[in-house]
């Protein structure tokens, strides 16, 4: 990628990640690890709290139904591609993983 370009990747990334962070801290889910990677934090308007809520909501029942299908001691693995700011490895930690391996690629 070239300089710009690789710019607008992470402006992207830290813009889904304030969105996430301003739903949280307005308690529409709880998510205590955006904070630690949040430069610059804003509040958004409810609008977008709640899209982002949706989206959240939905990929953590589909996590969740996974991880809890089939066998308890079958390894189960998840692959978050493009997830540099994303919190989602900390929280199935904090709930689901008994072993886990953060991989950075």
């Amino acid at each position: 990628l070239s300089c710009m370009e690789d710019e607008a990747v992470r402006a992207t990334g830290e813009d889904a990640l304030s969105t996430k962070h301003s739903a949280a801290q307005k308690g529409y889910f709880h998510d205590p690890f955006t904070g630690f990677f949040i430069r610059r934090p804003s509040r958004k308007p409810p609008i977008i709290n709640r899209g982002t809520y949706a989206r959240a909501a939905a990929i953590e029942e589909v996590l969740e139904a996974f991880l809890a299908a089939g066998d308890q001691a079958t390894r189960k693995q998840v692959i978050s591609l493009g997830a540099g700011l994303d919190t989602t490895f900390f929280r199935l930690k904090v709930c689901w993983i008994t072993q886990a391996t953060h991989h950075k690629g």
